[in-house]
């Protein structure tokens, strides 16, 4: 089996450009009618043939006006409108007895500095009609969903559901359904209820966690409450008196 083509290698790298920019940040904002070539003949640009009329007299040092007199690619400002748009014409020139002629192979749009290739017309109407086989897909597939077929009646179509996917309309039962299951209980029993349930897991905590089947429960560690300390009552110092006193103690009487 032979390999890719030179012509299949040239429309690979055609189609892959289509998708590719470039821009210098720090020489867009001083571009000009007199500079932009310059600024396209930038070696990072992968839009720029090194191998163009334009590099040649760049490396001689000569003006870009010799190029009436050079056969082959070479760059020119087509057209422009400043300070937001240039546009770049990539040609071949052809010298001949008879004249000259310029054949254009390319066109290259300069947006605020961006520099971007110019689809060609094949390009865009490829686009078009993938765009448009697109929507054509999509509407057969509606049709497709919105159609029934009944032994008895034969085909019949519900266009209320056909835009919906079949996940759609089972998310819509299951919210029908919950509706109707909130119908049952009234507000009052539905908070009531939930006051129950805060109230019984409050008093009866969870003590063990399994995180799953196969493991063993984990206890959980719940903060012991401290117990309320009885608040000591204050030592009343008792005064000796005479009835406390023994009779050893009892002072003499005066005579």
């Amino acid at each position: 089996m032979s390999g890719p083509s030179q012509n299949d290698s040239a429309a690979i790298q055609h189609s892959e450009l289509l998708h590719m920019s470039y821009r210098e940040p720090f020489l867009a904002a001083q571009l000009n009618a007199n500079n932009v070539l310059d600024y396209f003949s930038n070696i990072a640009n992968p839009f720029y043939d090194r191998q163009c009329n334009n590099e040649q007299l760049r490396m001689q040092g000569r003006p870009l006006d010799s190029l009436v007199n050079m056969p082959g690619i070479e760059y020119t400002l087509h057209h422009y409108q400043e300070p937001v748009l240039y546009i770049i014409q990539k040609r071949r020139r052809v010298i001949t007895d008879s004249g000259q002629q310029l054949e254009p192979l390319a066109y290259y749009h300069i947006i605020c500095g961006t520099v971007y290739m110019a689809p060609d017309l094949a390009s865009v109407l490829n686009s078009r009609l993938a765009t448009a086989l697109d929507r054509v897909h999509v509407a057969f597939k509606k049709c497709q969903r919105a159609s029934n077929f009944d032994p008895d009646k034969g085909y019949s179509w519900n266009w209320g559901d056909g835009d919906k996917t079949k996940e759609e309309q089972a998310k819509e039962k299951e919210e029908e359904v919950q509706r109707q299951l909130q119908k049952i209980a009234t507000p009052f029993q539905k908070n009531r209820v939930d006051i129950l349930l805060g109230k019984m897991q409050r008093s009866h905590p969870h003590i063990f966690f399994q995180s799953s089947p196969n493991k063993e429960p984990i206890e959980l560690h719940h903060p012991v409450k401290a117990e309320a300390k009885s608040t000591p009552r204050p030592t009343v110092r008792k005064t000796k008196n005479e009835a406390d006193l023994g009779p050893a103690a009892k002072r003499a009487r005066t005579q």
